[in-house]
């Protein structure tokens, strides 16, 4: 599930040209278990985002993982169209990597980390890859389109579709210390094509729910998820907003 949240929530978030820095704390019931901090650009002709997240305390202790990722891409009348995504990781020693290059044909060149024959895995065919998007931009796409359709996602390991629903506005689920009030709640279902491993008790990437809060913390900041919640087959993951500001 680590890995699903890696997918799904090393997220960018909208801004204007100026850009914003956020930070969330990420909760396991009670308990802090990891830290996000997120950072994104948005021009008038592309778009830069890049994430970081890390276990924290004790889970750190049991689990040391951190992971970042980074995606810089084309701004136009067709929306966002990412051109290069980068992310790496790193449990226990254990290193992985994923570079993709996306053609103007709308094939993804891809290069991973271990390779899937060597991860318990099947490749994703070449042919589902094509004419997809990284999950960072998958994020951006599903926030500033009000959260509506269905994205096709390639994270350089996993094929999914992330179906949007808007579910209007409603309270937080838990409070923020960065934002209070009510915000649009937005429901993205994780639908699996390939390169998901068979589940077992220590690999267990079945689908999961993702749900999304979406309001502007701070006068000078865009619309942005104030509040988030995974929900997987091992529980669910909490991550509040713990700090928002526009970058210079």
């Amino acid at each position: 599930m680590m890995r699903l949240v890696l997918a799904l929530l090393l997220v960018p978030l909208p801004a204007l040209a100026s850009g914003v820095s956020l930070q969330y704390d990420v909760l396991y019931g009670p308990l802090q278990v990891m830290a996000l901090q997120t950072t994104a650009r948005i021009g008038a002709a592309g778009y830069e985002t890049s994430s970081q997240i890390r276990t924290v305390g004790l889970a750190a202790m049991l689990f040391p993982w951190s992971a970042g990722a980074t995606t810089v891409g084309a701004r136009g009348d067709g929306g966002l169209t990412p051109i290069s995504h980068r992310a790496s990781g790193e449990y226990r020693g254990s290193e992985r990597s994923v570079a993709l290059d996306y053609q103007a044909d709308g094939a993804v060149r891809a290069v991973i980390a271990p390779p899937p024959e060597a991860d318990d895995r099947e490749a994703v065919p070449e042919a589902e890859t094509q004419a997809t998007i990284d999950p960072l931009t998958a994020t951006l796409t599903a926030v500033q389109s009000g959260c509506r359709g269905t994205l096709r996602v390639f994270d350089g390991r996993r094929r999914y579709d992330l179906s949007l629903a808007d579910q209007g506005e409603s309270d937080l689920p838990a409070a923020s210390p960065a934002y209070r009030g009510r915000a649009q709640h937005c429901q993205a279902q994780v639908t699996p094509h390939a390169g998901f491993w068979h589940t077992t008790e220590q690999h267990d990437e079945r689908p999961a729910r993702l749900d999304v809060w979406i309001a502007a913390p701070t006068p000078d900041v865009m619309r942005v998820p104030v509040y988030m919640q995974l929900s997987g087959a091992r529980g669910t993951l909490g991550f509040r907003l713990s700090a928002a500001s526009a970058l210079p």
